[in-house]
């Protein structure tokens, strides 16, 4: 009774310290309401650089320029359309507009963005939503580890060893970072799955579902690789084959259902995915040299490597000697069990360095690198470390010496070759900040990690020895990774300049210089032509590709507002000089101008040319519009001239006054996607491309109400395919509880 009450005291004190590190990254920005990413270099750029703090010079670095040109208005976008009780289906302030919940790394539907910006200010949902992920990272692991039967010190062990890995501390604005949470949860399940008792797939199947609505599709293959290859390995290798058909038929039975729960969010993605492109950032090749990451961690490196991921397990690195000393001596389940993970973490990465080129050629997976493949990777560390220390602890003294002899001659060998091996790899090494300072730390570590391998072989301490080696962990951790480094002060969060104060003042889409594509002004509800975050639909690529031959062209986009620099106005757009008037000049030298022969966002064309389908489509800036559907004369015939005034302009519909007109086509300067539909007096209409990238309807003699709205069919077939997968599930947990009442 004694030993169970020590334990329940322990295991509250555990779960207590795992919810330190959500604390101590989020709690100091959420109290002085700043924002727990590095947004620094934002103001490096044009339209920002007027708020630069004095004395503040922004670090020159890429790691976090995706959280600014993506991520962060993306979180923006999603909060202010909780703010006009609108879905955010649409985002209209990029390109000509994009779907929006259609890209799934917009999160938009993530258990870690959904409830927290539909109801809270914005950054205390961004600082929110970083305390949970990294919360639930940990109380995954730790749940995990004492399924598997660890004392509340050494599941604290594995699950700091989880919880302080890189993408969680400092890359918690990525996608990947609303996936990696729940993994350790799935171990369990395939547990019980192998063990014949089938009833437990509901969970599993659960848990798939809410790591496919976390927002990264290329994680997630790789940890349902992972699950796929650790089933039958675990199987052989823990417990009898002969469950193994079975238990591997219920494993992918589960993850189809799991993705089928999710189908709300992948159906539209499967759409968007052969209208359009996300791309993304260069990928980083992982080569040998990046190994010296291991023991020679640089802090701040990139988080979208896979040396990010291999500082987390240096602790369970440096016991891999203890690990196979007391290996012959370790619990035969316990034993296997590590081993079907480890082995099961290798395989995995290994196919990611060998045919990850052969993944990219997928659509879906065509910015997937090794790093996506690396979620396991500190779960599986620190449970060796975990396992290893707890044998090691619990030896009865025959077996001490025995493995004492063993990890005499074992140890050097393998420390001094890893050691030499970093030092190697150094001189090859990609990261400039790699030094011999950096090596340094990790040998006072594997010092440290020596010392008390000596004074528990003298004096057994089982909860002392899990203690000190999850603070070692936990250290190493911060070191490498500097949490609270990466806080942005609230005034330098997309501050509002007079530049952008001058821009949001044209009421107008902004067109002009390339350098459009590196200001993210969405944030600041401005609409452009170029797309920062990298969504580009096909279409509108097709139309900006001929847009920058004929920089004419953007007439046509209803930006009457164009930001130009003196190279632009000598160069590309020199023909449009007559017609252009200059509004204000920018000490960073960028002039904007208003373009006076620009065309209305949403106007009425009564000619029109028909689309040669097997000619290349050329746009015009004056003439007849491309029209992909309708019936119109290739010259117009003296019709009246007709206005169209947008009266509703929401994220997801459009409502404009047509004054009184003779039949033609409504064209409104907004990207053309499926799931766009139009009523014209609230009869059903039937919406068209013009000019490759725009909408149009045909509309008849007089004046009308035209409304577009954004109804996609594929996020209603999703929703019921969710809703069909949830009633499965639901059955499963019905049938689960059940029986156990019945037991």
């Amino acid at each position: 009774m004694l030993r169970r009450k020590r334990e329940f005291i322990q295991a509250l004190i555990c779960i207590a310290l795992l919810f330190a590190a959500p604390i101590l990254i989020s709690a100091p920005a959420l109290r002085r309401g700043d924002l727990p990413i590095n947004l620094d270099a934002l103001t490096t750029r044009a339209p920002w650089q007027e708020a630069r703090l004095p004395g503040r010079e922004p670090a020159q670095t890429s790691d976090f320029v995706p959280a600014i040109d993506r991520y962060y208005p993306w979180y923006a976008f999603i909060s202010e359309a909780a703010a006009n009780g609108e879905i955010p289906l649409w985002n209209p302030y990029e390109g000509f507009g994009a779907p929006f919940l259609a890209l799934w790394r917009t999160r938009a539907l993530s258990p870690f963005s959904a409830p927290l910006y539909s109801s809270l200010p914005l950054h205390a949902a961004i600082g929110i939503s970083v305390f949970l992920k990294i919360l639930v990272a940990g109380l995954s692991a730790y749940f995990a580890a004492r399924r598997f039967h660890f004392a509340p010190p050494y599941a604290l062990l594995a699950a700091i060893t989880y919880q302080t890995s890189g993408l969680l501390l400092t890359g918690h604005w990525h996608p990947a970072s609303d996936v990696i949470p729940w993994l350790p949860l799935l171990l369990p399940c395939v547990q019980r799955v192998l063990l014949g008792d089938y009833r437990f797939w509901p969970y599993m199947a659960t848990i798939v579902g809410v790591m496919a609505l976390g927002g990264d599709p290329e994680t997630l293959a790789g940890i349902l690789l992972f699950l796929l290859v650790l089933t039958p390995i675990y199987s052989m290798r823990t417990y009898t084959s002969r469950h193994l058909f079975a238990a591997f038929s219920v494993v992918v039975f589960t993850i189809a259902v799991g993705l089928l729960l999710a189908a709300v969010q992948l159906a539209p993605y499967i759409e968007f995915t052969r209208h359009g492109i996300l791309e993304g950032p260069p990928l980083n090749t992982f080569r040998a040299a990046n190994f010296a990451m291991l023991l020679a961690p640089a802090p701040h490196s990139n988080i979208t490597d896979a040396s990010m991921w291999l500082p987390a397990g240096i602790i369970g690195v440096l016991l891999v000697p203890l690990w196979l000393a007391v290996r012959p001596f370790a619990n035969r389940i316990r034993r296997r069990r590590l081993e079907a993970l480890l082995f099961a973490t290798a395989t995995v990465l290994a196919v990611a360095f060998i045919r990850v080129s052969l993944l990219r050629r997928i659509p879906a997976f065509s910015h997937i690198d090794v790093w996506h493949f690396a979620a396991p990777y500190p779960l599986a560390l620190g449970l060796l470390a975990a396992t290893a220390s707890t044998e090691w602890v619990h030896l009865d003294a025959d077996k001490c010496k025995s493995a004492l002899k063993t990890l005499v001659w074992l140890l050097p060998i393998f420390w001094g070759g890893l050691f030499a091996g970093t030092l190697v790899a150094m001189r090859g090494a990609a990261y400039s900040s790699v030094s011999h300072s950096n090596l340094l730390t990790s040998a006072v570590v594997a010092f440290a990690v020596l010392i008390l391998l000596l004074g528990t072989a003298i004096r057994p301490k089982p909860t002392v020895t899990a203690y000190t080696l999850t603070a070692m962990a936990a250290l190493c951790a911060w070191w490498v990774y500097t949490p609270g480094a990466i806080i942005t002060p609230a005034q330098q969060v997309f501050p509002e300049t007079h530049f952008i104060r001058t821009l949001h003042n044209q009421d107008s889409r902004i067109a002009g210089t390339a350098r459009l594509k590196q200001w993210p002004l969405s944030v600041h509800q401005i609409a452009q032509t170029h797309s920062p975050s990298g969504v580009t639909l096909h279409r509108s690529a097709r139309f900006m590709h001929q847009a920058g031959e004929q920089p004419d062209l953007l007439r046509l986009t209803g930006a009457r507002t164009l930001l130009l620099t003196k190279h632009d106005i000598k160069g590309g757009f020199s023909s449009l000089r007559p017609v252009l008037n200059i509004q204000e000049v920018f000490p960073s030298g960028a002039i904007l101008l208003k373009d006076l022969q620009a065309h209305e966002r949403a106007r009425v064309v009564h000619a029109g040319r028909a689309l040669d389908a097997a000619a290349s489509p050329q746009i015009r800036a004056t003439g007849p519009p491309l029209i992909e559907g309708g019936t119109l004369p290739t010259e117009a015939s003296g019709a009246r001239t007709a206005s169209a005034a947008i009266t509703h302009d929401a994220f997801n519909a459009v409502t404009l006054d047509v004054s009184s007109t003779l039949p033609g086509v409504l064209t409104l300067a907004d990207a053309w996607y499926p799931g766009w539909h139009v009523t014209v007096d609230d009869a059903s209409g039937h919406s068209f491309p013009v000019d490759l990238a725009f909408r149009g309807v045909e509309i008849g003699d007089g004046a009308h109400e035209v409304t577009f709205f954004f109804s996609p069919f594929s996020l209603q077939l999703g929703a019921l395919i969710s809703l069909g997968a949830f009633l499965v599930v639901a059955g499963g947990f019905a049938s689960l509880y059940r029986n156990r009442r019945r037991a």
